[in-house]
Formats: C-alpha cells, structure tokens, sequence
C-alpha cells in the first residue's frame, strides 16, 4: 500500500507508517475493492502517517474543521481541503456552561472530581458543531481527517483531560504551551478516528492559543511596524509589537463592558441598545437596537456610545459626573442619584424607562481604565509612544461593533487615528482557519509564541499609575488625545 502511495505522487514508503488500527484493515479493503484503494497520509513530526485506506477513488472527499473552543460559543468552519474553500459553518454553545458560567468557577468544579466530566462536555460541544455544519453541507464525517482547535490556556487543557486547577494558583503555569498534536480518536471528536487533531500553542496561564489566533489573523508577527491587539470581553488581553519582538498581558474589564454592572445593561441580545447618538442641543437620543426589537436594555458597544455621547455633549464631565445643572428632562435625580433617561417607558419593551446612572458610568469608566492601562504599561514596558503604533486591532465578538472613534473618545484606546483601527472580528476562529489550510503559518506558531513576553501587570507599579490616570475621560493628560480636546472645547462651546 505505501508503495502504491509512493508511486502515484505521494512521499517515500520509508518515510511513511501505518498505525496498527489501520493496517488490520488494509487487507480487506484492497481485496474488495480489487486493489483499487485510496489512502490518506498525514504530515506528523519525524515522517508521514498513513490514517485511512477507502475503496475506490475517494480523493476528493477530503476535510478539515477549524474551531474556535471558547468558554460561551463553539464555533466551526469545515472546509474542502482539495478545493480550499468552506463548505459549512456551525456554532452552538459550550456545554460546560453547566458546571460554571465562567472559567474560575468550572476550574473549581474540576477540582471536585469534574474535569471527566468537562472534558466529555467539550467534546460534546465541538461534535455537535461539526455534525451541524456536517450535516448542512452533506459530508460524512469519516471523511474529516484534520480538526485545529484555538481556545484559551484552560479551555484547551480541559479538552484535552489536562487538569488546570494549578494554573489559578502560583506559579501559575500551563502543562502544555508549545502547540500539541494528538489522535482525534484518542480525544472523541466526531470525525475520522485516525485523524490529527492540533491544539495552538500558548504563552502563560492567561494568553492562550485563542490570542496566538488573533495575532496570526492580524498578520502583526509578519510587520516591521509596531501594531497593537486589543481582544476585550470580562478579561481582555493585550498584545503589541511587529516582527521582532512582542510584549503581552492579560487583566480583568469587568463586566460593565458586556452590559454587566450597569442597571440597564444587558448581553447582545434582541432589544439591546446597540447604537446610540444624543442630540447636543435636545439631548434627545437616536437609537439601533438588535433585530429592530424595542429597547429592553444596552449592550456592549451601545455603552461604549453612550459614554462618548454624554462626554461630548456635556452632560458628563471627565470624572463622569452627571450635570445635574442642565434644565432637561432627560436628566433627572432618581432619590439622591443622578440618571440620564435614554428611552422612555412609552418607547420600550418592559414597559420602564431604560436609564443610565452616575454609578453606572463610573463602572464603566473603571472598566475602560482597566483596558487603557494596560495598553500604555505595555507601551512604557516597550519604550514607545502611540505615534509609534502604526495599527491597533480589536479582537472578538465586543471589538467587531465598536464604535472606533468612540472607543478613543472615551479612553478605551490609544489615540491614533481611526483609520488605522481594525476590527477582525472572531480572530480565534480567523486563525484556526488559517493554520488549518496553511501548514507554513501552522509551524511558525510555536515561534510567535516564544516571541512573546507576558507582563505580569500585578507585578507591575507603572501599571496602577496607569489605573488612576486612565479614571478620566479619556485621561488625565488630554494631551494625548488631541483629537477629544478639540472636541471636548468644541462641546463646552455649545453648551455654554
């Protein structure tokens, strides 16, 4: 048999082996098919795998599923290896979700005799997505031989039974970081069972193979300029550099960014405020809300809105104080808090006013203080300024509907233009994509991974500077936001 693959084009018989699974059905099939046969060999460390013998010619039917494992949603994108194009997508939620809403708390269900458990749920998860996008696209799913899976540190060791109780407690460090390629069969995917399953690599505890993902997405690690990666949900993660050299770090926004913590906050959901602007002599509001449904609440990049809105029309100063001094109905004292009402009871799905209060925009602006720090430690920590950074990418499901000019008015990010703001949406699966098909960019991840320094910003005193500095909005030194000092004179303007 490897004779014939070496014959036909395929690598030498010498350089190739047979698994015994696979060689016990050899014999049958080739008989049966009167010795027409078609064979699958994998590229694996040291040589080449033979991990299939069909009857007949089976050569185009030949696929691969790259997933993005995260903690909420299991995306898959399953692709025609020989055409190179998609023949399906699925996602579904991660089943795991039933042992701890987050990771802290299934890591914790781990350790009372539950990663058995997590592991088969991940299992679970990633082979409902690959039998949807299977069954929507008419495959088979012995005929998927490749699967790349990018998730973070804790999710990818879950999968793979690795127990990650140690790395929430010192020294925190992961078991796996360079990128590990095993037997799908040996992990219960729902594909062929000989085939490879690859796991990207990580950095530390916290910068997983779902950031690895976005880079490679990026192209950041291909440039000679300096970029910045910004992947934001309850923690984010930071990463900036080129080429040569990158520093990382990873901290906790808060849930105020995804709609938590704020009264009226709620996930991208139908009915969230997605889009807002206010009116700066009315103050009235214009807004979009998700699948056009009545307002019920505001989500993530709504907030985002809303804060650079009442910023530049003056009805919040840089600390986030409500002006309570402005004759408007829309502001108003709810007992002894100030609010700012952003639709009325008679506009909405439950049947109140959907407000915002001044506790509510301090959350917020904690959360952004959180994010902002850390881009600038990261920066201190490199010796650059932000004239330096050529492009800042936003990462993830939070980052693809951001307002970008509003993200930079409110101090999210560093000012820079923005045009060279670019959101790459779902970067983890972005990735995987692409070392599924690419196998060059699949063996320089262990490289980029190495490249990358982790900040640990607890450990760092220039990070808290950075914390209180970055309280305002959008800074305490306005001269590094030129452009929201323009603005910000242009609304002092107005309102006087």
């Amino acid at each position: 048999m490897l004779w014939g693959i070496q014959k036909t084009g395929g690598p030498a018989a010498e350089k190739m082996y047979a698994p015994l699974e696979v060689l016990r059905e050899i014999p049958s099939i080739l008989r049966h098919s009167e010795w027409k046969a078609t064979g699958t060999v994998a590229l694996v460390p040291g040589g080449y795998r033979l991990v299939d013998v069909q009857e007949n010619d089976t050569s185009k039917r030949l696929f691969g599923a790259a997933v993005d494992l995260g903690s909420t949603t299991i995306v898959v994108y399953l692709w025609d290896l020989v055409t190179g194009k998609v023949a399906g997508v699925a996602s579904n939620y991660n089943r795991q979700i039933s042992c701890g809403e987050d990771i802290l708390a299934r890591v914790n269900f781990a350790r009372k005799n539950g990663l058995l458990k997590l592991q088969a749920l991940a299992t679970e998860s990633i082979n409902a997505a690959i039998t949807s996008a299977s069954n929507a696209a008419g495959i088979d799913r012995e005929d998927i031989y490749e699967v790349v899976v990018a998730g973070n540190t804790i999710m990818t060791h879950m999968l793979l039974g690795i127990d990650p109780a140690y790395m929430i407690a010192e020294p925190y460090v992961p078991v796996v970081r360079r990128a590990l390629s095993v037997s799908t069969g040996r992990i219960g995917i729902a594909c062929n069972p000989h085939g490879g399953l690859f796991v990207f690599p990580a950095v530390s505890d916290f910068i997983g193979g779902d950031i690895i993902a976005d880079i490679l997405a990026s192209g950041m690690s291909e440039k000679d300029q300096i970029s910045l990666l910004i992947d934001i949900g309850t923690n984010f993660e930071v990463v900036l550099g080129n080429n040569e050299w990158m520093f990382s770090c990873a901290g906790a926004a808060g849930p105020a960014l995804e709609g938590g913590e704020v009264l009226f906050g709620m996930r991208a959901n139908p009915g969230a405020i997605e889009k807002i602007t206010i009116d700066p002599v009315t103050l009235n509001t214009v807004y979009s809300t998700i699948n056009g449904k009545k307002p019920r609440g505001i989500c993530g990049s709504g907030l985002i809105d809303l804060l650079a809105e009442l910023l530049c029309t003056c009805v919040i100063d840089r600390t986030g104080h409500i002006n309570t001094g402005i004759s408007n109905p829309r502001i108003r004292m709810n007992g002894h808090l100030p609010e700012y009402v952003i639709a009325w009871a008679t506009e909405t799905d439950i049947g109140k006013d959907v407000v915002i209060t001044e506790n509510d925009i301090k959350n917020l602006i904690m959360s952004k203080a959180s994010v902002h720090a850390a881009c600038l430690t990261l920066m201190k920590q490199a010796g650059i300024n932000r004239k330096e950074i050529s492009t800042i990418y936003f990462a993830g499901a939070f980052g693809n509907y951001i307002n970008k000019k509003n993200a930079t008015i409110i101090g999210l990010i560093p000012e820079i233009g923005t045009d060279k703001i670019i959101n790459i949406g779902n970067g983890a699966v972005t990735g995987a994509n692409i070392a599924l098909i690419n196998r060059r960019k699949r063996k320089a991840l262990d490289d980029i991974a190495c490249r990358i320094a982790y900040i640990e910003l607890n450990a760092e005193s220039a990070f808290m500077d950075e914390y209180t500095s970055s309280t305002f909005l959008p800074h305490t030194d306005l001269t590094i936001f030129p452009m929201v000092q323009k603005l910000l004179e242009t609304c002092r303007l107005i309102r006087k």
